[in-house]
């Protein structure tokens, strides 16, 4: 006869791996936040070449006094 599962147990462990899984989502995270914070410049948004990707300029105040 096989033995009673041990729900304790197993309940342990899944807990044991929630919490590691967590643990390494947020170390990650902090890592992400570390290297954002060490290069302010490097932002997602921004162009490599330093373009602004917003589109083109706007027109003068001349076009706007017309």
């Amino acid at each position: 006869m096989a033995f009673k599962p041990n729900y304790n147990q197993l309940r342990n462990d899944r807990d044991r791996a929630k919490t590691a899984k967590k643990n390494e989502k947020k170390r990650q995270l902090e890592e992400d936040t570390a290297k954002r914070r060490a290069h302010p410049d490097d932002q997602d948004g921004q162009a490599q070449d330093g373009q602004d990707t917003a589109g083109p300029t706007p027109p003068a105040e001349d076009a706007a006094a017309q």
